[in-house]
């Protein structure tokens, strides 16, 4: 069935269907522990032309014993001309460089039972790697085919990704990785991290003259927000009627608030390192006409530049919804504008990864 050797086929072993049932004859010997069909590292197996090479099946009766394949990495395990097995069993697990395993395998005591599976070693720095320079394929592909799952089932997963001490999943731009989404069509539901490191997703997103349009979404990356987190219920960190952080700010002034803390300096549930901030700021206690704009402490606010809530009038009170990003340390600034001040009141309701 095969040839073992990195020769192409010679006298000692044709291609006629007779001399191949002869080698495997005389590889069946070893019974069921024996690996017909073993391939070292860089080497070919070769069918008889017009034959399949099989694995992890009966060969034409000549044999019962499931095949198999393995290509281990120290050291490879190889077969001499006659085909005589050596003396040394094949490895159950790894490290190997490939490994399709037959039916007869403990797959209760395997670590990572499947059908076909790589263990790395230090000669093989990945586990598995797959590529193609077709750009109608896929770099590697796996799929679940079990038929749908009952409603007290847990429903069919084509791929599970697993690691103790580190990323679950890396992405590794290639040269010539570009910015943005890349060109050509695009299907929805396709996960992209582009040569800056930003994370998009595309969504459906038809047209009359192109149903099949996808649109790309930015998940992540420098400049945006990511998962939106609530709170279990708004915390208030602000409130300058009590001093915190400081008393009623003067006209176009302003406060730097530490969305970490609460009013009571305990923690707030405001982690740091978001992004962004979902909050509920209050002007109240106001005095004639004004307003207030909500941004990330550190910067310089351009005078008048944009208002978050707006007031006319004295003694209101007066409430907006703001988003608004944050500062590393997840602070804050609230800055008057107008002719007019009042005492501002900020809780947070929600957080941006």
């Amino acid at each position: 069935m095969t040839d073992i050797d990195a020769t192409n086929a010679t006298d000692e072993l044709t291609d006629s269907a007779s001399d191949r049932r002869g080698l495997l004859a005389k590889l069946a010997v070893g019974g069921a522990g024996a690996a017909v069909g073993a391939v070292a590292l860089g080497r070919t197996a070769i069918a008889a032309d017009g034959e399949n090479v099989r694995l992890g099946s009966e060969m034409e009766n000549e044999s019962s014993t499931p095949t198999t394949v393995r290509c281990t990495s120290e050291p490879p395990l190889m077969f001499s001309r006659d085909g005589a097995p050596t003396t040394r069993d094949p490895f159950l697990s790894g490290p190997s460089a490939w490994t399709c395993v037959s039916d007869s395998r403990d797959i209760a005591t395997d670590p990572f039972a499947a059908a076909c599976g790589g263990y790395g070693a230090t000669d093989f720095i990945n586990g598995v790697h797959g590529s193609t320079t077709n750009k109608e394929g896929y770099g590697c592909i796996s799929a679940n085919i079990a038929p749908p799952a009952e409603p007290d089932e847990r429903a069919p997963k084509g791929t599970a990704i697993g690691c103790s001490n580190g990323p679950q999943l890396y992405f590794e731009p290639l040269p010539g990785a570009v910015s943005g989404p890349t060109p050509g069509l695009h299907d929805s539901g396709e996960v992209y991290c582009d040569a800056d490191r930003t994370l998009w997703y595309t969504v459906p997103e038809p047209t009359a003259s192109d149903p099949g349009a996808v649109r790309f979404v930015k998940l992540c990356g420098t400049g945006t927000s990511g998962a939106q987190t609530f709170l279990d219920f708004p915390v208030r960190v602000a409130d300058t009627r009590l001093g915190i952080p400081a008393g009623k700010p003067p006209i176009r002034g302003n406060i730097v608030v530490d969305l970490k803390r609460a009013l009571d300096g305990s923690a707030s549930g405001v982690p740091a390192g978001i992004s962004a901030a979902l909050l509920t700021v209050t002007a109240t206690n106001t005095f004639a006409r004004g307003f207030f704009a909500v941004a990330a402490a550190g910067i310089t606010i351009p005078s008048e530049a944009f208002s978050s809530g707006n007031w006319v009038g004295d003694n209101l009170s007066v409430a907006q919804t703001v988003q608004t990003r944050v500062n590393p340390d997840a602070e804050i600034q609230v800055q008057l504008g107008g002719n007019g001040n009042a005492d501002i009141v900020v809780d947070v309701i929600a957080t941006y990864a």
